[in-house]
């Protein structure tokens, strides 16, 4: 039996995906609201994406993390085309939190520094180095993380340009006393939305301050885009909607579209001063990976997905929005691209309860979805970007009945 720390949390055992669907092995089909934790972002078995695999597979799947391929070649070059970087080198790596470790090793070979500044609420997964920065502190239950090594930006409102201008001015403070102290961060990670903790969503003027201020420090910026890149956020990468480039860039997540790939990404300049051998990882830069990747990539561009997620992503703000004033039922829709989350809360109720007993409501409807935040009470919304017109119509009207289910559920 599979140990209960990775155990399922969700749902039946699942045979096969079509879309936005998984198919159990009673045969019911589930929507996914979830893109496989955000890695589905083109669906379940895109047909494309496993022709390409399939044909990598008779091919060439293995070469180790020393030995190139076509595939990954052809990827590297892709890759430093579409990002914001003049001269961009890609280092790959497998997973997330693999991707967050090696861009500290890249922050720390080229600054000099050992320390690493993130945001409060932050998750950037579980790995030694990424746990100092992630938020959540049940997280780090059975490790040894060092407070030391890291510098955490405290949260505080950022819904007028007043409270952006004052965060800005206290993360400044922050970076002078850091470097009086001779304790100066070689980077400040962060994501531009806070998907684990309830899709919290910044202002670009914010994003585009914390770069500015960061360089004038000396501080390199590293934007973890592991959750918003290709497509998800209405734009290719969350950063074209910046004024200000990152210094280095993180990717996953969608990337593969199921196959495990991660990358990060930078000026030569900065990723080449990590030295050979330093960062290695047996399957970085798989043939198999690559080979999904490239059609992800090529998908993506060529239907400008982006923009049906944010189409798709604001029909469903206002469809939410209108369910909770009806409903009365919370507050606090946050929305970009096809990330949406939402509070759920009722006088005299529990609000993680209410939580609970929504996910369940939605699962017997057939629809999959994951919850978290900050205060436990957010639904999170992250269906596939290729959802269709009818796929939205099924969305909407069936977390129509999943509120009306819970509200007689709650009064009675």
């Amino acid at each position: 039996m599979e140990a209960r720390s990775t155990g399922t949390k969700l749902g039946p055992n699942f045979m096969y995906g079509d879309g936005v669907w998984l198919v159990s092995e009673n045969n019911e089909k589930y929507f996914d609201a979830t893109s496989g934790s955000g890695a589905i972002s083109l669906g379940h078995q895109n047909p494309a994406i496993i022709d390409k695999c399939q044909n990598q597979l008779m091919s060439l799947t293995h070469t180790g993390c020393k030995l190139g391929s076509v595939t990954r070649h052809d990827l590297a070059c892709k890759i430093a085309e579409i990002t914001p970087f003049k001269n961009a080198n890609v280092l790959f790596s497998v997973i997330g939190t693999e991707a967050v470790e090696t861009a500290f090793k890249v922050a720390r070979a080229y600054t000099g520094r050992k320390h690493i500044a993130g945001l409060e609420y932050a998750f950037h997964g579980k790995s030694h180095a990424a746990l100092n920065i992630t938020w959540r502190e049940y997280f780090k239950k059975y490790s040894y993380i060092s407070s030391d090594d890291s510098c955490i930006v405290p949260a505080v409102p950022l819904e007028t340009e007043q409270q952006v201008a004052d965060a800005l001015s206290e993360f400044e403070n922050i970076l002078k006393n850091k470097e009086i102290e001779g304790k100066l961060p070689a980077a400040l990670i962060f994501e531009p939305v806070q998907v684990t903790e309830g899709v919290k969503i910044f202002p670009v003027k914010y994003h585009d301050g914390l770069i500015k201020i960061s360089r004038q420090f000396g501080v390199l910026t590293i934007i973890d885009e592991i959750y918003t890149g290709f497509g998800r956020c209405g734009r290719l990468f969350y950063c074209n909607y910046l004024s200000e480039t990152p210094d280095i860039l993180l990717l996953g997540k969608s990337l593969g579209n199921g196959m495990p790939i991660s990358l990060v990404v930078g000026e030569k300049t900065i990723i080449n001063s990590l030295e050979s051998g330093v960062q290695t990882s047996t399957y970085s830069g798989s043939p198999l990976a690559c080979a999904a990747a490239n059609e992800v990539i090529k998908q993506v561009i060529n239907n400008s997905h982006w923009e049906t997620a944010e189409k798709h992503g604001k029909e469903l703000f206002r469809h939410i929005s209108n369910l909770m004033k009806v409903h009365k039922l919370g507050s606090g829709v946050r929305q970009i691209g096809l990330l949406v989350g939402f509070d759920l809360e009722k006088d005299n109720f529990e609000s993680k309860k209410i939580l609970e007993k929504f996910i369940q409501i939605a699962l017997d409807k057939k629809i999959l979805l994951f919850g978290g935040g900050v205060h436990g009470n957010t639904v999170k919304l992250v269906p596939p970007i290729t959802m269709t017109g009818n796929d939205l119509v099924f969305l909407k009207d069936t977390l129509e009945s999943v509120f009306q289910c819970l509200v007689e559920e709650l009064n009675q």
